[in-house]
């Protein structure tokens, strides 16, 4: 348990007060006078003492004192310091704020640059990481202004309220309501880990799917009545299908026969064709023979001729090659020459360059020794002949090749001239022979040749007579058309036969569809058997939530849960006193309720503060309380004025 007795509160210069001390009675006592005379100052020195901020939780608000032009006065600190027992143990907390002045070099006044917060702890400096510490090791500052304003509760977020409430009040879980009754326990079975809430979104989303579903069935079941085909005489059509079905297996036999008949006329045509083919084969054979001897007697005729071309052609080739070969070195010796230049003019380059060293030393700058300034000259003079000895000798290799080049050059234009002429002299020979003539052949006068004719004429005119005998067309075609009005009359018995299949197929759909509503339905009914079970499992949850949390007070009673027009609860949390909800109450009731919850935190966290009662006047009795308690009180005294009851000040 933890008791904190405010013993006496010192302010400076904090919201008006220049310098006033307070002492309290570990009991009761009454701090009043007219508005505006700093009783709430108290309050605010307090909390900013130990939090550093008001009643309000700001920290920003106005704590300097103010002139009457509003004007708060220079290097003026604003210190709170208060003697309090804690746990028995009696210690000084002081929190000051001081105003940081400096001087800027070059300026003569000094200038205002902030505020620092200095802390002490029994007259200890602390830093305000450790004073924060020591002040949370005595109570969090959200439970404090609970523990300390019966006004502060009540006015909180209502999810905080009711976060606060079931922490003191504690809950049964869903698990623990659910062994209550058996259906609560299969509820809890079905939710598979989801809360109720997630679990009937989750019923009245299947709902809407399973009646939407449900909705589509009977426009279904009457579509696919309005499309189902009438039924007919499905006996009748069925010995008709045997009897056009028997006719058709008929006239596929006489196809048959038919077809047999052809392919015999046909075999004899193509047999005949196959005779005629091979005497026209022999036919082209003897005249082949006849050319090939005609070939054999021109070639011999042009023997001459053809060793002339011959000669020409190898003759040409080897100019073609010599022709490339003058290109390749024509390129070669324009090169060699263009290198040969190149040289000449490095040369002259080299050979004008004089000696341009210094005589005088790089470092001092003195006129070098004449054995130095010699040796140096001979230095330039040797690189020099060096360098154009090698490019002499360079220039020489490069002028050998050029004649080289030239002289090879030379030898074969000769050789292109040579070969040239000797080519004219061919083709001049070749232009005097005599040109020799192919005698014609007559094919006919061929020995065997007009057998052959005669043979293949007589094969011609009787495959022709046999092709313009078509074997049995008119019957072919007198069959065939019996076969199609056949096939018409099947495809149409067929088609109505089929209509038999799609009233079956349309029938199973309208029974499935049937099974379905009723299975919909029953999924409908199952759930909704569940929405009611969700119903009254909470309102058993809200029923024991209630008891719980309004057995802990006398005063106040909480509202945790308001409904929809559709009985829907939602969570909420309303203090009421005597059903009227706590903002509707008048200030002795939200006075009274205040300290009632008070009373219950008090107990739960087992921490007792003093309690600040502000607008104390409002109310005539105050409920016993286990605490000290400090009423701030409107009374028409000019001046503030501090009392004690039951007990004098220590």
């Amino acid at each position: 348990m933890k008791t904190v007795i405010l013993k006496s509160i010192t302010m400076r210069n904090f919201r008006g007060a220049k310098e006033v001390e307070t002492i309290f009675s570990p009991y009761e006592t009454t701090i009043s006078g007219r508005n505006g005379s700093g009783k709430s100052r108290h309050f605010d020195a307090f909390l900013w003492l130990l939090f550093g901020k008001d009643m309000e939780g700001r920290t920003d608000f106005e704590i300097k004192t103010k002139d009457e032009s509003g004007k708060t006065a220079d290097k003026v600190n604003v210190e709170v310091s208060a003697i309090m027992e804690i746990n028995g143990s009696t210690n000084e907390l002081k929190r000051v704020l001081v105003e940081d002045w400096v001087k800027p070099r070059g300026q003569a006044e000094e200038v205002y640059k902030g505020n620092h917060t200095d802390l002490f702890w029994n007259e200890v400096p602390l830093k305000a990481g450790e004073y924060n510490t020591r002040v949370a090791g005595i109570i969090d500052s959200t439970l404090f202004r609970m523990l300390t304003n019966p006004l502060y509760f009540p006015k909180m977020d209502w999810q905080n309220q009711r976060e606060m409430l079931f922490q003191m009040a504690g809950t049964l879980s869903d698990a623990e309501i659910a062994t209550r009754k058996p259906e609560y326990a299969a509820l809890m079975d079905k939710i598979s880990g989801k809360s109720l809430t997630e679990y009937k979104i989750q019923i009245a989303a299947t709902k809407k799917k399973l009646n939407d579903e449900l909705m589509e069935i009977k426009p279904r079941v009457d579509q696919t009545q309005k499309t189902m085909p009438e039924a007919k005489d499905w006996n009748a059509l069925e010995a008709g299908y045997r009897v056009e079905f028997e006719n058709l297996k008929n006239i596929d036999a006489a196809i048959l026969d038919q077809a047999k008949a052809n392919r015999m006329h046909y075999e004899r045509i193509q047999d005949l064709q196959k005779q005629k083919n091979e005497l026209e084969q022999k036919r082209i054979a003897l005249a082949n023979e006849a050319k090939l001897k005609q070939q054999k007697e021109d070639f011999k005729a042009d023997e001459e001729g053809r060793k002339i071309e011959a000669e020409i052609r190898s003759i040409s080739n080897a100019i073609t090659y010599l022709e490339n070969e003058h290109k390749t070195l024509n390129k070669r010796i324009e090169n060699t020459s263009k290198q040969l230049e190149q040289r000449r003019t490095e040369f002259q380059a080299e050979n004008a360059k004089q000696y341009d060293g210094s005589d005088n030393c790089s470092h001092c700058g003195q006129l070098l020794p004449e054995e130095k300034r010699s040796q140096a000259r001979n230095l330039f003079a040797e690189g020099k002949k060096a360098k154009l000895d090698a490019m002499n000798a360079e220039g020489g290799s490069i002028k050998n090749t050029l004649a080289d080049l030239k002289k090879n050059l030379e030898e074969l234009s000769e050789d292109i001239a040579s070969k040239t002429a000797s080519r004219g002299i061919l083709q001049a020979k070749l232009e005097r022979l005599p040109k020799p003539k192919s005698k014609e052949i007559d094919f006919n006068s061929l020995e065997g040749m007009a057998e052959l004719n005669a043979q293949i004429e007589a094969l011609k005119v009787e495959i022709e007579k046999l092709s313009q005998q078509e074997a049995g067309t008119e019957e072919s075609k007198a069959i065939a058309a019996k076969k199609a009005e056949v096939m018409a009359r099947i495809d149409e018995i067929k088609k109505d036969l089929n209509d038999k299949e799609i009233i079956a197929r349309h029938k199973m759909e309208i029974e499935r569809l049937y099974a379905k509503s009723k299975d919909l339905g029953q999924q409908i009914v199952d759930l909704e058997r569940d929405e009611f079970t969700i119903t009254q499992f909470t309102k058993d949850k809200i029923q024991e939530a209630e008891t719980r949390v309004n057995g802990m007070f006398e005063v106040v009673k909480f509202e945790l849960y308001k409904y929809t027009i559709d009985g829907d609860p939602t969570e909420t949390c309303i203090p009421t006193v005597n059903g009227v909800p706590f903002g509707a109450v008048n200030t002795a009731g939200q006075i009274k309720a205040g300290l009632d919850i008070i009373k219950s935190l008090q107990k739960f966290h087992g921490a007792y503060f003093p309690i600040f009662c502000d607008r104390a006047e409002s109310v005539n009795e105050f409920p016993n309380m286990d605490n000290q308690m400090i009423y701030l009180k409107v009374t028409e005294e000019g001046e503030l004025t501090v009392s004690y009851e039951n007990q004098m000040a220590l």
